[in-house]
């Protein structure tokens, strides 16, 4: 994922389509919304509590560049990390 995302980045939501490729006139596909979900769920859950924004995001991105989930010692505090 080369594209800098931040909790102000204006996002675009497109219809499936499998044979769209992840660069697609000027935007780049980051993650599904059940990938997202899972992400920010499976963080809650850990954390048994609910997330800030910031958490969440860091929470996706973390699945988007690692196709993993975030452990949640690794969350940031104060900023996210890249």
């Amino acid at each position: 994922m080369a594209t800098s995302v931040t909790l102000d980045t204006v996002v675009t939501i497109l219809p499936f389509d499998r044979h769209r490729p992840r660069r697609f006139e000027g935007l780049e596909y980051i993650l599904s919304f059940e990938q997202v979900r899972d992400a920010v769920v499976g963080l809650e859950a850990q954390l048994r509590r609910a997330t800030s924004a910031e958490e969440r995001l860091a929470a996706v991105l973390h699945y988007a560049r690692h196709d993993a989930f975030i452990d949640p010692q690794h969350l940031p505090v104060g900023r996210l990390r890249e």
